[in-house]
Parts: structure tokens; C-alpha cells; sequence
């Protein structure tokens, strides 16, 4: 099924898709879960109109899959900014694995 027709406004061609696993880390367990990131091309307010339908997506992966997959959208603007100094920004550069973008 497309983003599209989901209804999901998040569009390869409008951002970056980053995946911080366990494994990458080497530390994965049978409970570990995977932390996406969308690194999206617009402002701190727009990102925030993605949370919903992402939330919804984590939900259903829970469900089919039983495996916990949080997503959150970040300004690609903003996470370039402070990549270097802010700790999350950091983890989510050092230990991410891009999935597209």
C-alpha cells in the first residue's frame, strides 16, 4: 500500500528515513524494539502533523508483527543543526542506519 493511499503525508522525496536498531548496536535482545526517525524538509510545526499518523502505523506493525516500532519526525533543518552536540540528534547520527533518502 502507498503512503499515498494511506493517507500519510510523509513522501520519499521529502525526507530522510533513519532506522536505530539493537542490532546495529550489537546489544538486541527478543524484546528490543526499533526506533525510526523521518528527517523531514519542513518546519518544527509541520513535522508534528506526521505524529498521528505514524503512531497509527507503530500500532498496526505492533499488532501484525509483535514488535514495538516508535517513529518520530524531525525537522531535517533542525536535526542537522544540533547533530553534533544534542545527544539524541547524536545517537540517531552515530548508531542510524538510513533506510532511504
Amino acid at each position: 500500500m502507498s503512503a499515498e493511499a494511506d493517507g500519510c503525508p510523509v513522501r520519499k522525496e521529502n525526507c530522510v528515513c533513519v532506522a536505530r536498531t539493537p542490532r546495529a548496536r550489537g546489544d538486541y535482545t527478543d524484546d528490543s524494539d526499533i526506533d525510526i526517525a523521518l528527517l523531514v524538509k519542513c518546519d518544527c510545526l509541520e513535522a508534528k502533523k506526521f505524529d498521528d499518523a505514524l503512531a497509527e502505523i507503530g500500532t498496526k506493525l505492533a499488532m501484525k508483527y509483535f514488535a514495538v516500532v516508535n517513529f518520530v519526525s524531525l525537522p531535517y533543518g533542525e536535526f542537522a543543526e544540533k547533530r553534533t552536540w544534542y545527544s539524541h540528534f547524536k545517537n540517531i547520527d552515530m548508531e542510524g542506519e538510513a533506510l532511504y533518502g
